[in-house]
């Protein structure tokens, strides 16, 4: 089966974005966000600076790019109709980390430690927590429309689990999705069907 102009191009671009992250994440871990240049990373990744703009416009877009906060969404979404709020946040979890290749597993501590140890990286990532939530509610909301309140605190408990969890040096891929299994039980009393 061969691949036509169309599939090569965004082949290209999907390897320049990943390229471009990998190495700035990269470098940031190795001399600090402050000081690592835009320059630096598009050398790094074999890319010119006015390229890497096209993919990220700043450099904490770099290293906040793919929260998953819309994937987690969507993976709550595709669900079995069945089954309960928990069991779903349990089956997107596993359906995400669980089949994590050992890179997207380095990113992800990667990108924990950076926003972590970097004050204006974490300012940002803030924001985004509200953003996760938000989706995590719709796509609950969506599972179980009579219960719009218990399906924000639903969310927002799920969200503050998964960032008490994914901690630098903590497991992820299989292990994390074994570790909140076990914090998915502690929630479901909490929210009964």
């Amino acid at each position: 089966m061969s691949v036509g102009p169309e599939g090569l191009r965004v082949a290209k671009k999907r390897q320049a974005r990943v390229a471009i992250r990998r190495e700035a994440l990269r470098l940031f871990l190795a001399q600090g966000f402050a000081a690592t240049t835009v320059d630096q990373i598009a050398r790094a990744a074999n890319v010119s600076p006015r390229t890497l703009f096209r993919y990220f416009p700043t450099k904490q877009a770099i290293v906040l790019a793919d929260s998953g906060g819309d994937q987690f969404a969507q993976a709550v979404r595709h669900q079995p109709a069945g089954l309960s709020r928990i069991e779903a946040l349990r089956g997107a979890v596993h359906e995400l980390f669980g089949a994590q290749s050992p890179d997207e597993q380095w990113e992800d501590l990667a990108q924990e430690r950076l926003v972590t140890s970097t004050p204006e990286l974490a300012a940002v990532a803030l924001t985004q927590v509200r953003t996760n939530i938000d989706a995590l509610t719709e796509a609950l909301t969506d599972r179980a429309p009579t219960q719009p309140h218990t399906n924000r605190q639903l969310a927002g408990a799920l969200v503050g689990l998964l960032l008490a969890l994914d901690v630098p040096d903590q497991p992820t891929g299989t292990a994390f999705a074994a570790r909140v299994d076990n914090a998915l039980d502690v929630l479901r009393p909490s929210f009964p069907e």
